[in-house]
């Protein structure tokens, strides 16, 4: 059992770490991401899920703010 749960986590932690290498993470707190435990990788994996939806509803509140600027001063009919 002890060698099956053991498997599990280094699978785990390589996907997390295949995740985090594919979104420029590559260390944290001058360790490289093998040397952190399961635990410290979901964290960080959160933690950059976290940062992404942060930017992409900036993103998006900026695109509406533009929209509803474009409507208020009539630039939304087409109008260049």
């Amino acid at each position: 059992m002890g060698t099956i749960i053991r498997q599990a986590i280094e699978k785990r932690k390589s996907h997390l770490i295949s995740k985090l290498l594919s979104n420029g993470i590559y260390k944290k707190n001058d360790l490289h991401l093998f040397e952190l435990t399961l635990t410290e990788l979901e964290e960080e994996f959160k933690r950059t899920l976290k940062m992404q939806c942060n930017e992409i509803k900036q993103s998006y509140m900026s695109r509406l703010n533009l929209i509803s600027n474009e409507d208020r001063f009539g630039f939304g009919e087409g109008v260049i």
